[in-house]
């Protein structure tokens, strides 16, 4: 448990470091595409109104010496607005910004006046005038302005990154509610199947003991293939046609030659992605409505085929058919939410009588292919 505490937390300084990284990355490029365009238009400027032609090289160094220099003052108004944030408003700190705003281009004012004379021999625009006072009123309400976009440009980023945070909360908080939800349902099918097997055992502990035992063996291979896969809400088809076979062993036992199961299964659809446990309670329907209220041998098939992007699951008996006003049974209505909760309308589930006699469920789910990387090991 610490050793994945700690993995997580190198993981996340090392994402941290990233992102510091490609930010900076970024900001440098910023300066430099700024740098180009103002210095070229500062070029034609001065080559236009005063005939002048300064040194490209020289105009691009001006400017992009002053571009990173607000680059890296801005920590310091990224702190301060942290300190003093201006969302909700108040007069008060909006004056603290305005103060420091002033101080921020006078600092910006004299570090690229001083990089300017080390890397340029003087302390003035290229080709323009020699007066510092004409620098200092072009170069200081420059700076003053670049503080105000430095903070509209944070509390938009900010303003994005909290819905981001909040969109991918909300999202989260959704998928652990279907998660709880397909939980509940799934808690509720297993208790609901048990019952019906103890309740048979029960019948059968006194007249039978023999066949009492073997239920209660099949009974214990079903828990166990259960309860191996009890936080899978998706598993490929054959396994679950593996989970339906050992359902069906209990089923046997109780019916005996009274009960046969046909499987009709297209081979391109065994690694089908189904949600786990679904065939069980819609072939226990048709056993417990087609089978033991039938008189003489019952039939249950069970096909699926794959058609494009749907996969069929049909489930038939050949009992005496659903009455007119037949109520949605527990094993029925919860296959019925755990479907809507994974596919949302993305699916269907009909429950019909098929002809002079029988029942046949039909359900039909979007094709998704397993992806057994994602499935984690026993241990």
């Amino acid at each position: 448990m610490d050793m994945d505490t700690d993995t997580e937390n190198q993981q996340e300084a090392v994402n941290r470091t990233d992102k510091r990284v490609r930010r900076w990355v970024g900001i440098a490029l910023g300066c430099t595409v700024a740098a180009v365009l103002f210095a070229s238009v500062n070029y034609v400027l001065m080559d236009v109104l005063e005939n002048v032609k300064p040194k490209p090289h020289l105009l691009f160094v001006w400017w992009a010496t002053r571009f990173c220099l607000w680059a890296v003052l801005s920590p310091a108004v990224v702190g301060l607005l942290r300190r003093f944030p201006l969302q909700p408003f108040a007069a008060s700190r909006a004056f603290v910004h305005f103060i420091a705003s002033l101080i921020f281009s006078l600092i910006h004012m004299g570090l690229h006046l001083s990089l300017a004379v080390v890397l340029m021999g003087r302390a003035t625009l290229p080709g323009g005038s020699s007066s510092l006072l004409v620098q200092y009123v072009h170069s200081y309400p420059l700076g003053v302005l670049a503080y105000w976009v430095i903070i509209a440009i944070v509390n938009t980023t900010n303003h994005y990154e909290r819905i981001g945070v909040e969109q991918l909360r909300s999202s989260k908080l959704q998928a652990q509610l279907a998660e709880a939800r397909l939980r509940t349902l799934q808690m509720q099918l297993q208790p609901h199947f048990v019952f019906n097997a103890l309740h048979s055992l029960s019948d059968l502990v006194t007249d039978e003991p023999k066949t009492a035992v073997r239920l209660i063996a099949r009974l214990g291979d079903f828990l166990r293939l259960t309860l191996q896969n009890s936080t899978a809400q998706g598993v490929p088809l054959k396994r679950e046609l593996d989970f339906l076979d050992a359902y069906l062993e209990i089923e046997r036992v109780r019916f005996g030659d009274r009960l046969k199961v046909v499987f009709e299964i297209d081979p391109q659809s065994l690694d089908a992605e189904v949600p786990s446990l679904i065939l069980q309670p819609l072939v226990e329907n048709a056993i417990r409505h087609g089978v033991a209220s039938h008189i003489g041998p019952g039939l249950v098939q069970l096909v699926t085929k794959c058609r494009g992007e749907t996969l069929l699951i049909e489930i038939r008996d050949n009992g005496p058919g659903m009455p007119t006003n037949a109520r949605e049974g527990l094993g029925l209505r919860n296959t019925h939410e755990r479907l809507r909760q994974t596919y949302g309308l993305g699916y269907s589930l009909e429950v019909r009588n098929q002809g002079e006699s029988g029942v046949v469920v039909s359900c039909e789910l979007p094709y998704r292919q397993f992806n057994y990387e994602e499935t984690p090991s026993d241990t």
